[in-house]
């Protein structure tokens, strides 16, 4: 009884993972995972944009131009991320699938090899972990993105949403129990999060920057984040419109 409830539990798991998994059409690989010392070491990234494709994705390296669509809205791409596993005798590593806001979407089982050479022995090992993408049966359903997207889109869903704008876009700030969720697109699209810090501020988090948050007397709030390419302090200020 309990192993016929686990294997119902998996099932359902992988069933909710897949639905979840579909209504993305594009994955970003980045040029350079965290345990690798230099780009496309061992040609790791290349290949993991190759194994993607042949999974159906639409996959573009983290420094390649994208699509104006995916240059807009940067949250309808999940993000790859390859991690290497601690293991004395072999090479291990797991793929993992994030949105946005690096919450995992879909992760492999571990992949394994013992072969000496590292390139091969990572590439094999690669290549393992994608056998977990089977159980997905990976196809992008438009319908179930259309479908997700006016849900969020409905002004009945939010009814206690601030609207703000900047550059001359409007956005829709929403409570949650963290803090706050910043919508754009109507409602469309997961701009970002505000969760909450200590007097009064809160941690930004977004696709394009991390910073902190907090609301002027006036019920504006301002972002402050670190721009590296100049290496000075940068602040951003939502206005409020209703």
């Amino acid at each position: 009884m309990k192993k016929a409830l686990s294997i119902f539990i998996i099932l359902a798991s992988m069933s909710i993972m897949a639905q979840e998994v579909n209504e993305y059409k594009y994955v970003i690989v980045p040029m350079k995972y965290d345990f690798q010392s230099e780009q496309n070491q061992f040609q790791l990234n290349v290949l993991t944009r190759v194994l993607l494709q042949d999974e159906g994705f639409e996959v573009f390296m983290d420094v390649e131009d994208k699509p104006l669509q995916l240059q807009r809205n940067p949250c309808q791409a999940l993000t790859a991320e390859v991690n290497e596993m601690n293991s004395f005798l072999s090479k291990k590593v797991i793929v993992k699938l994030k949105d946005c806001f690096g919450k995992v979407v879909f992760e492999t089982e571990e992949g394994v090899s013992r072969k000496k050479s590292f390139k091969e022995a990572y590439q094999e090992a690669l290549k393992d972990a994608f056998n977990s993408f089977s159980k997905l049966n990976y196809k992008f359903d438009k319908a179930l993105k259309m479908n997700s997207d006016s849900s969020e889109k409905s002004e009945n869903l939010y009814p206690n949403k601030i609207i703000y704008k900047f550059g001359g876009e409007e956005y829709w700030l929403i409570k949650t129990k963290s803090g706050f969720k910043l919508l754009a697109d109507e409602g469309k699209t997961n701009y970002a999060e505000l969760k909450n810090a200590d007097k009064g501020t809160f941690i930004f988090n977004s696709r394009s920057f991390d910073g902190a948050a907090y609301f002027n007397p006036n019920g504006d709030f301002s972002v402050e984040y670190m721009d590296e390419d100049i290496n000075e302090i940068q602040t951003l200020i939502f206005k409020k419109v209703k």
